[in-house]
């Protein structure tokens, strides 16, 4: 349990409002002194809870990344937009940070803006813990709850790869291929299980995106798929991996559908815009939005669904 700044005030034989003024970085207040109470305070995990009492009915969207600064990937952008308009109608307010994978807590856990979190980006195992610690009411998105010890939630995408999967075989496709990003992330994981579930060894092929998910890395590796193979159809693990797909398929001269199908996943914004347009897999980001209470690592599952467009299309059969 966070200790209060009475409770702080205490144990370091001082009065709430030295305590108060310290933290505030008050002049007024000896330096040594306010050094080493801002240090105890650090140190027993004090969160001020400015300019509100009680709930305010705020949540935080907390995305990690390698660089701190930016998403990895356009997949967290629809995230916000889901849940903006999620919180919104259940009459929520939201705010948003982008922290370091690795870090600590972000400033709107430790300075107690908000009444609970979103996490996302796969948070490094020191934040999970972190904010277990704390009793924070929290829930990962996109994750595991074994691996975060949070409430989590994950997408059932599995069934939808293998659903692609068994009808590009049923309108003919045989060399089926999929690319896929960086296997950090539980959801990446579980579309190549699905891949190789559903496709089996014979006429599937996977190739693995060395970079960050962008339309260059879509081109790059449909490159190098088709240094080694030339499959009918290929699934993207993103839909702007897709996108990079289908600008290189033009490139080496391959029409989209008429010689190969392509498929994308997160259903953006783009993929109803492309001509043709793309067929994709729906994550159901509204249905992220999920509750869980602190310290009860449940794991949540959602539905996806595959959205049929004219990317896709049955192999031509020679005639006899």
């Amino acid at each position: 349990m966070t200790k209060s700044l009475r409770q702080l005030a205490q144990e370091l034989h001082v009065s709430p409002s030295t305590v108060s003024r310290a933290l505030a970085r008050d002049g007024a207040i000896n330096s040594s002194r306010a050094n080493a109470i801002r240090a105890y305070a650090e140190k027993e995990g004090y969160r001020p809870q400015p300019m509100r009492r009680g709930m305010n009915h705020t949540i935080g969207l907390v995305v990690a990344s390698d660089n701190g600064v930016l998403p990895e990937d356009t997949y967290q952008n629809e995230l916000l937009t889901a849940i903006v308009g999620r919180l919104g109608a259940e009459g929520w307010h939201l705010q948003h940070e982008v922290i370091d994978r690795n870090g600590g807590l972000p400033a709107l856990i430790r300075e107690n803006r908000v009444d609970g979190v979103l996490l996302a980006g796969c948070p490094g195992r020191k934040m999970c813990d972190e904010i277990r610690n704390l009793n924070f009411p929290a829930v990962a998105l996109d994750d595991l709850a074994e691996r975060t010890g949070l409430p989590s939630v994950l997408a059932d995408i599995g069934s939808s790869v293998k659903e692609l999967v068994i009808h590009l075989r049923e309108i003919g496709h045989q060399q089926i291929a999929l690319v896929a990003s960086a296997k950090k992330y539980p959801s990446v994981v579980a579309r190549v299980e699905a891949f190789r579930e559903a496709a089996g060894k014979q006429g599937a092929t996977l190739q693995f995106s060395s970079g960050d998910v962008s339309f260059q890395q879509g081109q790059i590796s449909t490159r190098q798929l088709f240094a080694k193979q030339h499959p009918t159809a290929i699934i993207y693990n993103t839909d702007i991996l897709a996108i990079g797909g289908l600008i290189e398929l033009a490139r080496l001269g391959l029409s989209v559908p008429g010689d190969v199908s392509i498929c994308g996943c997160d259903n953006t914004i783009f993929s109803q815009q492309l001509d043709p347009p793309l067929t994709t897999i729906d994550l159901n980001l509204a249905g992220s939005v999920q509750t869980g209470e602190p310290g009860e690592p449940k794991q949540f599952c959602i539905t996806t669904s595959v959205h049929w467009r004219a990317s896709c299309s049955g192999v031509i059969q020679p005639a006899n």
